[in-house]
């Protein structure tokens, strides 16, 4: 029995053994399927973040070039733009120091004029009695000869002599073609009746328009094109004599016999000699002796390279010429005009509130070149005719948000037709005289506005000198010369 059971024990474990054989084998194979599947499933899943990260990091990579190509683009774009706003800041910052200044108004001169307006600023300033002007034409030509003659040489009769001297001439249009170079010899053919027989000059530029302001640009212009040329004369003119010459044959005369009437007042001369200081320091090393004509023997090291002449400058100044330019003090600076356009792209006229805006910007775009926290202390403009009143409005408008000024208030803003009657052509040049005197008296800034043209307007800063010197003809703004 025992045997037996051994026997069925053994078949029977033998079967179970069979069994679970049978039974293990498939969980074998497919716990073997499932390795193999986890293992081919993990492959796919590494292989497939592989291409992610590759994916990932290349375009990350690609947004990394190309925000490095945004940036460099960007920087190279504010650096353009930084070295251009530095070239325009530092072009705008040029300035001219002014040595001499003349001025002439109907039985008025230099710096009387300024007197007579700051008393009395809302008012004409001149004599309207007929006893103060001649009765005869050839009287009163010989009037507006004298008118230039005499702004030439309150302005440029102590400067040096001997050299040609640049002129930069203004003057109103012409109308008859015969007239068209009068402006060459405006201010040579002064010089004799201004006792000034040992100066010279030569003409470099004219401007024959009755608007004629943009003149004031170009003579900034000329220097920057010319490093060498030390100073220049700027000058202004116009009177009923000249108007009579160039409105050509057929027209009636403008000067005639008779006594005078308020219509007469008409014109102005404005004349200033414009230096660059650096430039007669740069002409030092090559000094000729006055008295032997021979080169000075320099105590420092000689020049790197020799003098190179030019058509304004063809040889270095003598000794005497640096010393009548050293005697001379500095009245005040002009700054580089800034020109606001009343124009839009197609060349038509602006709106009026675009219009403000762009005058706006203009004045600070002026007072960018000055030292901060500058402050204009009065303006000088010309509305002209008194139906063209609506002129003033952009420069109001500024003055009112920008400054402390009302340019209608007396002591703050001048109108140079109420001042002056019309000064024609004159106008632009005659305002910057004006506000040379009044800085120069009250050490402070001015401003002058030409808003006569109907498609741009002008604004020119006008600073006192730093340090006031001596002149050697007495008082540096007028030198009592006959009326």
């Amino acid at each position: 029995m025992a045997a037996n059971r051994k026997i069925w024990t053994a078949s029977v474990r033998g079967v179970d053994d069979r069994r679970c054989s049978a039974i293990r084998q498939p969980f074998l194979e497919n716990a073997s399927m499932s390795k193999k599947l986890v293992h081919i499933l993990s492959m796919l899943l590494l292989a497939l973040l592989g291409v992610f990260c590759f994916q990932t990091a290349h375009a990350a990579g690609l947004r990394q070039e190309a925000g490095g190509k945004q940036q460099a683009l960007a920087q190279t774009e504010r650096s353009t733009t930084t070295q251009a706003r530095t070239e325009d800041d530092s072009k705008q910052a040029f300035t001219l120091e002014v040595l001499g200044i003349g001025l002439s108004v109907p039985g008025m001169r230099d710096v009387t004029v300024w007197d007579a307006i700051e008393k009395t600023p809302r008012a004409l300033v001149l004599s309207t009695d007929p006893k103060d002007y001649p009765w005869g034409s050839s009287e009163k030509l010989d009037v507006y000869m004298k008118w230039d003659a005499d702004a030439v040489e309150h302005a440029a009769s102590w400067f040096v002599e001997k050299w040609s001297i640049p002129v930069l001439a203004a003057g109103p249009a012409y109308h008859d073609p015969r007239r068209k170079d009068y402006l060459d010899d405006a201010v040579s053919g002064s010089l004799s009746t201004a006792g000034m027989h040992w100066h010279q000059v030569q003409a470099a530029a004219n401007l024959a328009d009755d608007y004629p302001e943009a003149l004031l640009t170009r003579v900034f212009d000329f220097f920057e094109q010319n490093p060498q040329v030390p100073a220049v004369i700027l000058f202004g003119s116009d009177t009923l004599a000249t108007r009579g010459y160039l409105q050509g044959p057929g027209k009636p005369a403008l000067v005639t016999n008779g006594e005078f009437k308020k219509s007469d007042l008409f014109g102005a001369v404005s004349a200033l000699v414009l230096v660059r200081r650096d430039r007669v320091d740069a002409l030092r090393p090559y000094a000729i002796d006055a008295t032997t004509g021979r080169p000075v023997k320099q105590a420092g090291p000689a020049p790197a390279h020799p003098f190179q002449p030019s058509p304004w400058l063809p040889k270095p100044w003598t000794t005497l010429q640096l010393e009548q330019f050293d005697a001379l003090p500095t009245l005040g600076y002009l700054h580089r005009p800034q020109t606001v356009s009343m124009l839009d792209a197609d060349k038509h006229p602006l709106p009026p509130k675009a219009k403000n805006e762009a005058f706006r910007q203009g004045w600070l775009d002026a007072l960018r070149a000055m030292p901060p926290a500058t402050k204009v202390k009065r303006v000088f403009y010309d509305v002209g005719a008194p139906d063209q009143g609506g002129r003033i409005v952009p420069l109001a408008q500024t003055l009112a948000t920008e400054t402390d000024l009302d340019a209608m208030q007396a002591g703050q803003g001048f109108n140079l037709t109420t001042n002056l009657a019309d000064t024609g052509a004159a106008s632009p040049f005659v305002q910057i005289a004006l506000g040379l005197y009044a800085s120069y008296r009250h050490n402070d800034v001015s401003a002058s506005v030409n808003i006569k043209r109907n498609d741009s307007a002008s604004i020119i800063l006008i600073s006192p000198p730093l340090v006031k010197k001596a002149h050697p003809g007495g008082d540096p703004l007028g030198f009592g010369l006959a009326q």
